[in-house]
């Protein structure tokens, strides 16, 4: 921070940043606010997972099975492996791809809306934190967007499996429809707030949960062992009142003998004699 205006941080090509309208903001009054850039290589992963994800359901709803196992076991993983593996350069200085991940789309966008409808572009600013300066301690913090995108992820999951084993396919299709196009497009756009140069949403990226989910684990796993241990003594306890012995006579007959918990000392020893 210098007099009150968020640093620039350089991003790998050699942009004038005087000419760029978040850069003529001036320091005095309110900060402006942070929004990340639509670069070229981030509209490719909102596009692919957004088409691939309504392929894949128009193909289930036309029983086109072979086409959407198709597209989600081949074609969604060689797409995968090619965004994540491009993903790579990103934080690099490589002056080749800086048309792929340092060129602002949005700006194109603003423009485009000014000349059309007269429009004037938001203040905000989109310059980020390099990775290697994001990097704090010797493991990653568990932040609250990590625990959302978790939580997220491992409930669609177990719903989508709870439909497919009740045989409702097309439930669960659209279940994965709605997560693919919606949930996962916004939680990957929020996700680009944590490279914020003024440190947006710190709650959200920039504070360690991993304390107070430990504790709250421990604590659920100790009310469990409770649980499991009261229920098991309750369980016992009733059995106990309510068993029955069953007795089989002389010509084959069955006899049921009343509950073990209405016995009195006598006839527990006679019956004990007995066997």
């Amino acid at each position: 921070m210098v007099d009150g205006t968020p640093t620039d941080y350089p991003s790998g090509k050699d942009l004038d940043n005087a000419r760029r309208p978040s850069a003529q903001i001036s320091s005095a009054g309110s900060s402006p606010s942070w929004h990340p850039k639509l670069t070229l290589y981030r509209l490719l992963v909102i596009l692919s997972t957004v088409g691939l994800a309504v392929a894949k359901t128009v193909t289930s709803y036309l029983n086109l099975s072979f086409a959407s196992i198709t597209l989600e076991w081949i074609l969604g993983v060689v797409v995968f492996l090619f965004l994540h593996l491009l993903g790579a350069y990103e934080e690099t200085s490589n002056r080749r791809f800086t048309w792929l991940f340092n060129s602002d789309y949005m700006e194109y966008l603003w423009v485009f809306l000014g000349n059309r409808t007269g429009f004037r572009r938001p203040y905000y600013i989109s310059d980020e934190i390099p990775a290697q300066h994001r990097l704090v301690g010797i493991r990653p913090p568990l932040t609250g967007y990590r625990i959302i995108v978790t939580v997220v992820v491992a409930s669609v999951g177990m719903i989508k499996s709870a439909l497919l084993y009740g045989q409702k396919p097309m439930e669960a299709t659209t279940v994965e429809c709605v997560f693919g196009v919606g949930i996962a497009t916004v939680l990957y756009w929020i996700g680009l707030y944590e490279a914020s140069s003024i440190k947006v949403y710190p709650k959200l990226f920039h504070v360690d949960y991993s304390e107070e989910l430990s504790y709250i684990l421990r604590t659920a796993i100790t009310f469990l062992k409770l649980l499991a241990m009261l229920v098991s003594t309750i369980i016992f306890f009733l059995l106990r009142s309510t068993a029955i012995v069953i007795r089989v006579g002389p010509n084959g007959g069955i006899g049921i003998v009343r509950p073990l918990g209405s016995w009195d000392a006598s006839e527990r020893t006679s019956m004990a004699g007995r066997f």
